[in-house]
């Protein structure tokens, strides 16, 4: 494909045989062996090769189109278009490598490629062409012949990370701008990637991905530079057998839990602890303990060393069901002679209808009781039974109220104190809380928040009990303002007190009484008087004439 984009035009044009295959745009020799046109192999480049695309022969295409003219068949008559300096054509026959606007260009088996350094070419690559119908190929600018600049490389050294990088524009014409690349090399564990450096230690001049570096005469170097970042943890089976692993990363402040032991001990040996040293020389820890990771650790992992004991001299500290389900299992266990031991807190599933009430040396209970956090000097090997009683379970009924209460501690075994809680039910509307009773029409025996029932031996269900309650209204009845009786509403036959008149008085009269009528023809009550309150009462302010 070829456009004409600047061409002189006063000079001359062969049409000539096609010695070979030739495709339009490209670069041709006359040869004088036989006058035919050739694929210029390498060279400054001094001829274009088009198509006739109008001429009578064997060759001749009826009705041609842009497609018919792209290839050039061997024997077809073509045109030998000579080249000026400062034309400027756009062919397909040019292979970019990344060539920029100005760049040297010499000829590669009839196509325009970017020159190596110090190479004699006569073209510039001038940037992409597209013309109306929405082709795009390369332009290129004939020049006067020169030489091109010399070429240095950029290459990426990992550095101890891994993978590869390859600047595929490089090499780069000396006095050139290159672009830093993103970095695509895998970190060593527990590092990133922090930036580029022309020194392997990071003393040189460093670069961050997307910098611009100026192209001097020493080939370029750039090592990936690794920043410690994380932390983790290797356990080590230290003669042991089997794997173990913790596949977190860890930062500063992180805190790392020690995993439950999962090697197999040699023969003759049970598991003691892990150590940061393998002769157990440093820092011991236990399943569950945790390790806070400070700056020193990152870059490198804390290895912890299972540190095995002899089978001999070691104890160990069961746990049985003992008719309940489930197992237990004392990650610290076995101990050394001397070693304190805490009791677990239960995780057995307790057999039906009954609660778990602690641990005993003996299956029927007749050893020593232990409680969870107990504390037990190790001396010999030992079994812990759980210990199980009959179950009863404490419930809170609403009785006519909403929501739901419920005892965390139900259920009990029997023979518990069980603490009555706090109402934690919604009322019904114009109820109040007045206590819990053990039947729902309350004609059983009365409980109240904080009460203790001792020796409970039955299953307990306590019944909200509910009383009416009462409003006393203030209303100014003529006068101004509001008043508020901060103790209502009162409950069922509790007594109220009148309270003192809070309302302003129209003018030129004064507050007499109250009434429970407004024109005074209920009952009175003066500020101070008791009121029995069995249902809703509004009290009217009486205003009499001021003296």
């Amino acid at each position: 494909m070829l456009r004409f984009l600047q061409e002189h035009n006063d000079k001359s044009i062969e049409v000539l045989t096609a010695g070979a295959a030739l495709a339009r745009g490209g670069f041709v020799y006359k040869d004088p062996a036989d006058d035919e046109l050739k694929v210029l192999a390498t060279g400054l480049g001094d001829d274009i090769v088009d198509i006739c695309k109008n001429y009578d022969g064997a060759n001749a295409v009826k009705d041609p189109t842009e497609a018919d003219f792209e290839a050039i068949a061997e024997n077809a008559q073509a045109l030998r278009v000579p080249t000026l300096v400062g034309e400027r054509y756009a062919t397909s026959e040019v292979t970019r490598n990344y060539a920029d606007i100005g760049d040297p260009m010499t000829v590669t088996n009839g196509k325009l490629v970017k020159a190596t350094g110090a190479a004699a070419y006569q073209w510039i690559y001038g940037g992409t062409y597209s013309d109306p119908t929405g082709i795009t190929i390369h332009a290129v600018e004939k020049v006067v012949p020169a030489t091109a600049p010399a070429t240095r490389t950029i290459t990426y050294n990992k550095n101890n990370g891994l993978g590869t990088l390859v600047d595929v524009r490089s090499p780069y014409f000396v006095a050139k701008e290159a672009t830093v690349l993103e970095n695509t090399f895998t970190p060593p564990a527990y590092y990133t990637f922090k930036d580029f450096d022309t020194a392997a230690n990071g003393s040189g001049t460093n670069y961050n991905p997307g910098d611009k570096v100026t192209i001097g005469a020493s080939n370029i170097t750039l090592y990936a530079q690794w920043q410690a970042t994380y932390s983790g943890i290797v356990y080590d089976a230290n003669g042991g057998s089997g794997e173990m692993s913790d596949d977190n990363l860890y930062e500063v402040d992180d805190v790392a839990v020690v995993l439950d032991n999962a090697f197999t001990p040699p023969s003759g040996y049970v598991f003691s602890k892990f150590n940061t040293a393998a002769n157990g020389s440093g820092t011991d820890y236990a399943a569950e303990d945790e390790i806070t990771i400070i700056a020193g650790n990152l870059g490198s992992a804390i290895t912890l060393y299972a540190i095995w004991a002899d089978d001999e001299s070691t104890f160990r500290l069961e746990y049985n069901a003992n008719t309940g389900t489930s197992t237990m299992v004392d990650p610290d266990s076995p101990y050394e002679t001397g070693d304190t031991a805490v009791v677990l807190d239960n995780a057995f599933t307790a057999p039906t209808d009954k609660v778990f009430i602690g641990f005993n040396s003996a299956a029927n209970g007749s050893g020593t009781t232990y409680l969870p956090d107990a504390e037990i000097a190790i001396a010999a090997d030992m079994t812990l039974y759980a210990q199980w009683a009959d179950a009863i379970t404490v419930s809170y009924d609403k009785n006519g109220g909403t929501g739901t209460l419920v005892d965390e501690n139900s259920p009990y075994a029997t023979g518990s104190d069980v603490t009555v809680l706090m109402n934690g039910f919604t009322s019904p509307t114009g109820k109040a809380f007045a206590g819990w009773n053990t039947l729902a029409n309350g004609s059983g025996t009365n409980r109240y928040p904080n009460d203790v029932i001792e020796d409970a031996a039955a299953d307990i269900v306590l019944y909200a009990k509910w009383i009416d309650i009462f409003t006393l209204t203030y209303n100014a009845n003529n006068g101004l303002g509001t008043q508020v009786d901060p103790n209502s509403p009162y409950l069922s036959s509790a007594t109220a007190t009148a309270m003192n008149n809070g309302f302003v008085a129209q003018e030129g009269k004064q507050f007499a009484s109250w009434n429970t009528a407004s024109d005074g023809t209920g009952t009175s009550y003066a500020p101070g008087a008791s009121i029995s309150m069995s249902a809703n009462v509004t009290l009217y302010a009486i205003w009499e004439d001021a003296i």
